[in-house]
């Protein structure tokens, strides 16, 4: 099942049969495509009932802020990044940027989302994990980015709804 146009934005979702032993999970696959490129580029095993619906849902709250929105691609992501997973661990995360699901995220294959009110912006990268600092390191990395208006999303978002991936959601 795929939703949206590749070539722009997309997600591609398969139920792998093999993988479950009932109906309970729906473990399988999940992928995004930005401007014809796979995000991850390795296969992640996906519990589809809640990876997908975590998804979901943050595509329907992607949040507004016109300076994230308009900074250097490098800098959306880190200040993004920085919201998502404050160095400072008194400070709350702001989960609202980020629409990757967790077994992404347990991988350090983020994806981020930020909207000026009628376009939404989409920055995804893998990123190497320095454990001895406990983060993720942001410097040379490979972002890749997307530009998709309100009305594409809604349309996914109706796809969505109105399509084999409802049973999902």
């Amino acid at each position: 099942m795929i939703v949206g146009n590749p070539d722009k934005f997309a997600i591609m979702l398969d139920v792998v049969d093999e993988w479950n032993i009932d109906d309970s999970f729906n473990n399988g696959i999940m992928i995004f495509w930005i401007n014809a490129i796979m995000f991850p580029q390795e296969l992640e095993s996906v519990t589809l009932n809640s990876d997908f619906r975590w998804f979901y849902q943050s595509i329907q709250n992607i949040v507004e802020n016109e300076t994230i929105f308009d900074m250097e691609t490098i800098d959306a992501f880190k200040s993004m990044y920085r919201l998502v997973y404050p160095e400072n661990y008194d400070e709350d995360n702001d989960y609202r940027f980020q629409i990757s699901p967790q077994e992404f995220n347990d991988h350090h294959n983020l994806v981020f989302a930020v909207s000026n009110g009628k376009d939404i912006r989409i920055l995804a990268s893998s990123l190497a994990y320095d454990f001895e600092e406990s983060t993720c390191i942001l410097e040379n990395i490979d972002i890749k980015e997307t530009f998709i208006n309100n009305g594409y999303l809604k349309k996914m978002i109706d796809d969505i709804e109105n399509g084999e991936m409802k049973k999902l959601i």
